[in-house]
């Protein structure tokens, strides 16, 4: 019960938060990101499917990151936290509070980043476990536009 009403919080201030201020559309790390995963086709060809896992990256250098279910459309909050920018290809994030895995709770992470146009981030984070870098690749989500006047 605690946890449907966090989210249901967390959502009715984002909200807020956005019906108080224009979306911004940004060029740089700051906005509303899709995660990717790269599926073989049986032709055996690659094809970038969207996942629902979502990660905001905000202008007051806060982040959330999100999930939403495909069975029952219902979303999640793993974690946030705060980011600082360390240079032009790295940024650190900060958790705050991990609900996946409390072991994360006040951890700190490394991360390496890579626009590769203003709606593609290549990124990386180094994975204790398995001592390598995985990388992982992040659609910009962009308002939707409408087409012949149909939203």
């Amino acid at each position: 019960m605690k946890k449907s009403l966090f989210t249901i919080a967390l959502l009715v201030v984002t909200c807020m938060a956005f019906a108080q201020k224009e979306f911004i559309e940004s060029k740089s790390l700051v906005g509303v990101w899709q995660l990717t995963q790269a599926k073989k086709t049986d032709d055996g060809q690659t094809k970038i499917v969207k996942s629902p896992a979502y990660k905001v990256l905000n202008t007051d250098n806060t982040f959330i990151f999100f999930s939403i279910t495909s069975n029952d459309l219902s979303s999640t909050v793993s974690h946030w936290g705060t980011y600082k920018i360390t240079s032009d290809s790295t940024y650190s994030e900060s958790v705050t509070r991990h609900y996946t895995s409390s072991a994360l709770d006040k951890s700190e992470s490394q991360m390496r980043f890579k626009l590769l146009d203003e709606n593609a981030l290549l990124l990386e984070y180094y994975n204790d476990a398995y001592k390598q870098w995985i990388p992982e690749l992040w659609v910009r989500v962009t308002p939707r536009k409408a087409v012949n006047n149909i939203n």
